[in-house]
């Protein structure tokens, strides 16, 4: 039975993307572009670098940190954050971390944004 939890193993060393796709025409809208509400379009074909870090971690929750930048200039496509908590599914509440699991969530801080 899984845990649904993901080993800190898995996670990339710092500074290293997350992972490294390429966008598909199916991405794209009619003109080849992809993310274009956000910094700087993507297009297809471009190769986005995809990097994840830990903003804030307390005791019952971590928030992580997402840019997504082109490859090979390395320019800022899209950043976003998501807050997760840990939950007693059992009492159905909110519970703290687990101690085993707090050293795998202390990811490095994401280089700041040219532009920020």
């Amino acid at each position: 039975m899984s845990s649904g939890v993901t080993s800190a193993a898995l996670l990339p060393p710092a500074g290293e993307p997350a992972a490294r796709l390429r966008v598909l025409y199916a991405d794209t809208d009619a003109g080849g572009v992809v993310y274009h509400r956000y910094r700087t379009p993507a297009f297809y074909d471009d190769i986005l670098l995809i990097y994840v870090g830990t903003s804030e971690l307390r005791r019952v929750q971590v928030t992580f940190d997402y840019q997504v930048r082109r490859e090979p200039d390395n320019e800022v496509v899209v950043t976003g954050r998501t807050v997760h908590a840990c939950m007693d599914l059992g009492e159905g509440r909110v519970c703290a971390l687990p101690a085993w699991a707090v050293g795998g969530l202390r990811l490095p801080q994401l280089p700041q944004a040219k532009d920020s």
